[in-house]
């Protein structure tokens, strides 16, 4: 079975499974390769995506929409976790940057000037943002933060990239409706930000705005972004199913949701058609 979708990230605790949920909705006989390729809508003989009248090769893609990935690991899961990224989704990227608290020139990952650990997640993905800023600004037009569990469809995201004006102070992800007036994005389902929302965080990211402590990086990164006048965009597609997601992959083919996601989600948990869920085998 081949399942269309636009999926752009999701998150399953382990990278490695997500391969596995990957070729499950390309189609189980395919090979992993062709399943991603699938999984994004890409015609895989022609190179083009069908979407709708708009085909678009993928060559023409990578040169039209700009975009460097920068993953959060650490020492103790970069060579697994941070290992399973580089040897599969990341292939399909122009640039991803590994980002630790210690430098490992072989694999290669940047160490930060942070102390590990849950507490330092909001400073350490401040360090990362603004490393970025400081060595890739000029070459790149969106910035995405993603973890070493997150599976990134590479293909739908510079799709969904490909309207969209890098200069406009926006950032993109999975909204939560809570604690931010405006919502924040989701950490764990990665976020994007575009150009002009990264020189912002930047350039005017100081104490006074944004929090530099704490390990909810994802509320901080929002109240921070939201006070700088960045906005978090609207990412659903055009039959109102959302492309970020920030649970276990299994979370988003059953309608029984964790409680507490559905409070928070902007969308109350909806992902997929309720039908789609029907036909869906889970094992």
């Amino acid at each position: 079975m081949q399942v269309k979708t636009f999926i752009v990230a999701f998150t399953s605790g382990y990278t490695a499974c997500c391969v596995s949920f990957i070729v499950f909705f390309g189609g189980s006989h395919l090979s992993r390769d062709t399943a991603r390729v699938l999984t994004a809508n890409f015609d895989v003989i022609n190179g083009t995506r069908q979407h709708g009248v708009d085909d678009v090769s993928l060559a023409d893609l990578r040169k039209q929409v700009k975009v460097l990935i920068w993953v959060m690991t650490s020492p103790s899961t970069l060579n697994t976790r941070a290992e399973v990224v580089k040897k599969t989704w990341a292939t399909h990227a122009e640039k991803v940057l590994y980002m630790s608290s210690q430098s490992n020139s072989s694999f290669p990952a940047i160490g930060l000037n942070v102390t590990e650990g849950r507490d330092q997640l909001s400073v350490k993905t401040m360090e990362a943002f603004s490393y970025v800023y400081r060595h890739h600004f000029q070459q790149f037009d969106w910035f995405m933060k993603a973890d070493d569990d997150t599976y990134v469809i590479v293909e739908n995201l510079l799709f969904f990239l490909s309207d969209k004006d890098c200069n406009d102070p926006v950032y993109f992800g999975n909204i939560y409706k809570v604690k931010v007036k405006q919502g924040y994005n989701s950490g764990g389902a990665g976020y994007v930000l575009s150009k002009e929302a990264l020189r912002r965080l930047c350039l005017h990211g100081d104490a006074q705005k944004c929090r530099q402590e704490g390990r909810e990086e994802d509320v901080a990164m929002g109240e921070c972004l939201q006070r700088l006048g960045v906005r978090a965009g609207e990412t659903v597609d055009s039959q109102g199913r959302t492309r970020f997601h920030p649970n276990y992959p299994e979370y988003h083919l059953v309608p029984y949701y964790p409680p507490a996601y559905s409070l928070y989600d902007l969308y109350n948990g909806y992902k997929m058609d309720e039908r789609l869920r029907c036909e869906l085998p889970l094992h």
